[in-house]
């Protein structure tokens, strides 16, 4: 956690009760466990009028939960530390259809990142308390790169995913 502490604003606030991680989604105790995951220390990081994504920090893992269950996912903390975690959701049943969902927790000072699609295209992405959520369309082309700034520091990765898998999860029609 001291590690997150230092980059990360979102883990240096104090909980309040918006913070409480809702009932519902709760992980199993065995997946609490496993992950060493600290509940009380979750922290909201993202209040749309339709959905709700809350960080809970842990020993073994960082995991975002999403009330609308598009973007549920989690890191090992020294990714999330780098400034690595990114995840993309293809097609989730709750989004509108052929959206897609990429979500990241990326350090203090990023305002901006940018994602660029395989044709080149760069689709900017708000930063707020840590949290990068941009909605995508599914189509021809798919994210291939996340870049951000951090004063002098560029961060530039690979966020592809292939676009056998992207099918596969949106269904063969794709």
């Amino acid at each position: 956690m001291t590690l997150l502490r230092e980059d990360f604003a979102l883990f240096r606030r104090a909980a309040t009760p918006r913070d409480r991680l809702p009932p519902r989604l709760v992980p199993p105790p065995e997946a609490v466990h496993r992950l060493a995951l600290d509940l009380e220390a979750a922290k909201l990081t993202y209040g749309g009028a339709i959905n709700r994504i809350y960080a809970v920090p842990g020993g073994r893992a960082v995991c975002l939960f999403d009330t609308l269950g598009a973007s549920s996912t989690c890191w090992p903390p020294a990714t999330v530390a780098r400034g690595m975690a990114v995840s993309t959701s293809f097609c989730p049943p709750n989004l509108p259809a052929r959206t897609m969902q990429m979500v990241g927790l990326l350090p203090d000072g990023v305002r901006r990142a940018w994602v660029v699609m395989e044709d080149g295209r760069r689709r900017p992405a708000q930063v707020e308390q840590n949290l990068m959520v941009l909605d995508l369309p599914f189509g021809r082309s798919l994210p291939s790169r996340l870049i951000w700034h951090r004063g002098a520091e560029v961060h530039n990765q690979i966020a592809g995913v292939s676009p056998r898998v992207a099918r596969l999860a949106c269904g063969s029609e794709q």
